[in-house]
């Protein structure tokens, strides 16, 4: 089996790749290792330093160290579960609005009420 290098901060993250496209300034992130195929890996060592340094010039505060795991068949990185993070919480997506049928009647119907009981008031 090939031998794969990663890299791993601090806290336990790992470097992940989220884009390939060039023009972008920011192409990775730090995850929790739960994407493997996501996970930036390179059978160099050499690569793997070039990229510590590379992520480490942007965050001076982050500590990362290059690990070392065999690869399997598909050429991801076999971690031990001990290795691994927890996982990161999944991102909060906002409710979207009422766009049930029917929703915009009840609202038009809502503000007409609104109106007729001021204009009976005055």
């Amino acid at each position: 089996m090939n031998t794969l290098y990663i890299l791993q901060n601090q806290h336990g993250h790992f470097l992940q790749k989220i884009i390939a496209d060039k023009t972008v300034k920011k192409r990775h992130i730090w995850g929790d290792g739960q994407e493997l195929n996501k996970t930036f890996r390179t059978s160099h060592k050499d690569e793997a330093i070039n990229m510590m340094f590379e992520s480490g010039s942007q965050d001076v505060d982050l500590r990362i160290t290059i690990r070392a795991y065999p690869a399997n068949t598909k050429g991801l990185p076999v971690i031990p579960t001990e290795d691994m993070p927890t996982p990161l919480p999944s991102p909060v997506t906002e409710t979207a609005e009422d766009n049930s049928p029917g929703a915009f009647e009840k609202e038009a119907n809502d503000e007409a009420a609104v109106v007729e009981q001021a204009t009976s008031q005055s």
